[in-house]
């Protein structure tokens, strides 16, 4: 299966949630480069007019490898503390998902 990818957008709480979902973010980004090597890309990344937002740009080889992210510690950790941290609990994260544009890409 062709690569995919996982585009997270979320705003955090208060400027302290946010500090701490910086640290759950590169938490979960280096746990991806270590541990998973279905996860290709993994990269949180902070608004810089806004410092309360927060979108995470992830590629995975296939579905197995979402998968096997969603089940790590260091995923699910984040995923708790999102409850408390994100501006309207866990309904306040937005995910979209992609597939690769080609020549052969049609709707």
């Amino acid at each position: 299966m062709a690569p995919f990818y996982v585009i997270a957008s979320m705003r955090a709480a208060s400027a302290q949630a946010a500090d701490e979902l910086a640290v759950l973010f590169a938490a979960c980004r280096e746990h991806a480069e270590k541990h998973e090597p279905g996860t290709l890309q993994y990269t949180p990344v902070r608004d810089m007019q806004d410092p309360l937002k927060f979108k995470v740009f992830e590629q995975y080889a296939g579905p197995e490898a979402v998968a096997a992210h969603t089940k790590t510690d260091v995923y699910r950790a984040l995923g708790r503390a999102g409850k408390t941290l994100f501006e309207g609990g866990s309904k306040g994260i937005t995910i979209e998902r992609f597939t690769a544009v080609d020549a052969k890409s049609k709707l």
